[in-house]
């Protein structure tokens, strides 16, 4: 919305306008709101002095086009009691739509007695009172991440044009009004869709559907696996042992589906952990394994997931001859 100022640019004959002043009569400090292509908002001072009846005597306003005609006719305006004194007043003035677009280059306003008038002043204004509406339109509106974990955040990016009134609407029941063109950081706690609408505007145009883009923001509660299994530690003891005697395996592991045990042999023993259940959360499994030896034996402990596998080899000594 754009306020413009004019100062008062009168086109009376200067005669008549000191005979005006000194009778107490003026129009002055001239201000318009441009509300839209149909629509604007005039504010004025005005002096008055003689009789009042609310029913009699009024001030008006009414653009004008650039040879001096009156155009009231294509607008409708309200005629407001005068009253004696200085005062300010409040002109709406809205195209009718049915009426035949056309160009003001001037705003009059006139006081009246009983619609005769006593006194008017003229202010330049250009104006294209056009009725054919440019609808408002969303550009853009996208996400910088679309799939974020709980906690996180992304950021909401739009752009519009011919759009007045801009609302974003989430997570009920938050709405914001927003720039016209703009950005916002989210951090939704649930997948949630974002709306956002864009209309001309809520003063003129209050029943406006307005246009609409959607967009979804996923949010998973479970950190996602990005990259291959972790052995933190893989141990055994003790590593040099007498014929018989046992040994212990035990490890950590991160983020593995399946750990698996090997010895010269072959598998010896599998952990397969539960797809559903903890496939894509943060694991860390502690493990381990007991075995009686009678020779030297080497050993693989191996981590697998979706993202790749790793392997960890140690070698246990078993001292004197082997016992079949």
């Amino acid at each position: 919305m754009a306020k413009i100022v004019f100062f008062c640019v009168a086109f009376q004959s200067q005669a008549q306008d000191k005979e005006t002043i000194a009778k107490g009569i003026s129009i002055s400090n001239f201000e318009v709101d441009n509300i839209s292509d149909v629509e604007i908002k005039v504010t004025v001072n005005y002096s008055y002095v003689g009789k009042t009846d609310p029913e009699k005597f009024f001030i008006y306003a009414f653009p004008q086009d650039g040879e001096g005609n009156s155009m009231s006719r294509n607008v409708n305006t309200a005629l407001i009691p005068l009253k004696t004194g200085n005062n300010q007043v409040v002109f709406t003035i809205k195209k009718h739509l049915k009426k035949d677009d056309f160009t003001s280059k001037s705003i009059k306003i006139c006081m009246l007695a009983i619609k005769r008038k006593m006194y008017c002043q003229e202010f330049l204004f250009n104006k294209s009172w056009n009725s054919t509406i440019k609808h408002p339109r969303i550009i853009s509106f996208t996400a910088k991440k679309t799939n974020i974990i709980k906690g996180d955040s992304t950021t909401l990016v739009w752009q519009t044009e011919n759009a007045y009134n801009v609302s974003l609407y989430g997570e009920r029941p938050n709405v914001q009004k927003v720039k016209p063109s703009g950005f916002v950081n989210i951090s939704p706690k649930k997948t949630t869709t974002y709306r956002l609408n864009a209309k001309r505007s809520l003063e003129t145009y209050t029943r406006e559907p307005g246009s609409n883009m959607y967009i979804t923001i996923t949010v998973d509660s479970k950190p996602k696996l990005e990259s291959a299994p972790e052995i933190v530690f893989f141990k055994i003891e003790p590593q040099n042992i007498e014929r018989g005697e046992q040994v212990r395996f035990y490890w950590q592991i991160n983020n593995a589906q399946k750990i698996q045990l090997f010895d010269s042999f072959g598998e010896i023993m599998s952990d397969i952990q539960d797809a559903n259940k903890e496939f894509g959360k943060l694991q860390k499994i502690n493990g381990e394994y007991m075995e009686n030896l009678n020779k030297s034996e080497t050993y693989i402990l191996k981590a697998t997931n979706n993202f790749g596998s790793v392997k960890k080899i140690f070698k246990v000594t078993v001292k004197g001859k082997k016992i079949d």
